[in-house]
């Protein structure tokens, strides 16, 4: 009868302990601030689909969600639009950064490349903290409505 008492004692008090041994889990999302034509906008993004947290996969595209408005959620792609003050020096401001010209649409105005959508992301939101950055977002686009997806009308027909 100890035995069992030991084992009980035993069992209990190993599940106590890594119960309150356990590290408090991560931040449930991350938050990107982008300067944009308008306002600055704010984006969620899911820590699962976040690629630096789930296996170190690259993606092409990641989803996120506006702080304000719309609660359709935006997929950011691997491209950053950067508009500039006139006179400020594009190699200068990429310097150690993962970017790479990509396509220069207007003198002020240009198209980077990163390697990966989150990439995208983290470079935008540091370069929108610069002051000479009149313009810093990554390239998005809205998730569409299919005929035959979750969003589509019923079918009228008897």
């Amino acid at each position: 009868m100890n035995g069992f008492r030991l084992l009980i004692v035993g069992v209990c008090s190993f599940a106590a302990l890594t119960g309150f041994a356990q590290t408090p889990p991560a931040a449930l999302a991350a938050w990107f601030h982008f300067r944009e034509s308008r306002q600055t906008s704010y984006y969620r993004v899911e820590a699962d689909l976040i690629p630096a947290r789930a296996a170190n996969a690259r993606l092409d595209w990641v989803k996120a969600w506006p702080e304000y408005g719309s609660h359709s959620p935006v997929e950011f792609g691997s491209r950053v639009g950067l508009q500039l003050k006139p006179g400020t020096d594009l190699r200068a401001l990429l310097k150690e950064s993962p970017l790479t010209l990509s396509r220069v649409v207007a003198t002020n105005l240009f198209i980077l490349q990163a390697p990966d959508a989150m990439t995208a992301l983290i470079e935008a939101q540091r370069l929108a903290d610069q002051p000479q950055v009149l313009m810093s977002c990554p390239i998005r686009r809205q998730l569409q409505v299919r005929l035959h997806g979750p969003y589509s009308a019923r079918p009228n027909d008897p």
